[in-house]
């Protein structure tokens, strides 16, 4: 935003995982957001994931690879519907175990688009600094669900070939379909 461009933000809501204190949060960003961009009409995508969850829980080590590369995937759909020329995440290097540089590899291959991560280089502290700057940092302090889907011992390494039998256990096509298809929009 700062060199100009347009977002849509996306809204993955983890239900039945995540609690609707989230998505306020969600809401709450975005209206910080907007003033960074005020003259531009705003509108936001909300996934329902709460029948995709359910079986991506049953995947044990890589789910949480399995389950980045589905939100890629929906991601992606809306940028081309969109047509917005990449992705932007808010990944840090190693932050998590799906933000290894290995498991970046895996989750970028699921998808054609670039995916940008400005806050790569960043540590925690560092990220807490700007969302402080910009007004988010007390939304940003609410827990979010990742901690209850991630699995009890998350991979830090996981390859692609093993990602995609994965992908094959949990008919990963049509988790991504029936994702697409509780697509919502949401004007701000």
């Amino acid at each position: 935003m700062k060199r100009g461009s347009d977002i849509v933000p996306i809204y993955f809501y983890n239900s039945p995982v995540a609690a609707e204190d989230h998505f306020l949060r969600f809401k709450s960003v975005v209206e910080k957001l907007k003033r960074f961009n005020p003259a531009r009409d705003w509108k936001a995508y909300k996934i329902d994931m709460s029948e995709v969850n359910p079986e991506l829980m049953e995947i044990g080590s890589g789910r949480m690879i399995v389950h980045r590369r589905l939100m890629f995937r929906v991601a992606e759909k809306i940028a081309d519907k969109e047509d917005l020329k990449g992705l932007v995440t808010g990944e840090s290097l190693s932050q998590k175990s799906s933000q290894t540089a290995s498991n970046l590899r895996v989750t970028s291959e699921a998808v054609d688009l670039p995916i940008l991560r400005p806050l790569i280089s960043h540590d925690k502290q560092d990220i807490v600094e700007k969302a402080r700057k910009i007004g988010t940092y007390q939304d940003a302090k609410i827990a979010s669900a990742c901690s209850t889907i991630a699995p009890e011992n998350p991979r830090t390494k996981i390859g692609i070939r093993e990602t995609r039998n994965l992908e094959k256990e949990v008919e990963f096509d049509k988790l991504v379909e029936t994702a697409v298809e509780s697509i919502e929009e949401i004007k701000f």
